[in-house]
């Protein structure tokens, strides 16, 4: 099967007539899978801040003590 860009954006744009009961049910488990992927997505992207060296280490340092950073790098558990 080969890939189609055409195919594939009218699949992704076109809005279904019919939605099954399987489909249904699935709805919460594909929105729990796209926050995840945003957030790795999300975090890697913040990661590439730390790797690299920084012209202002203060800006970073004082990001450390807000509250959203905080639950980002040290997780929400």
């Amino acid at each position: 099967m080969a890939f189609s860009l055409p195919r594939n954006w009218h699949s992704l744009t076109t809005a279904r007539k019919r939605i099954t009961p399987g489909a249904k049910d699935l709805r919460f488990i594909h929105s729990v899978r796209f926050l995840i992927m945003y957030l790795v997505i999300a975090g890697h992207s913040m990661l590439f801040n730390c790797i690299f060296p920084l012209l202002n280490p203060q800006y970073v340092e004082l990001n450390y003590r807000r509250m959203v950073t905080m639950l980002i790098f040290n997780g929400v558990t």
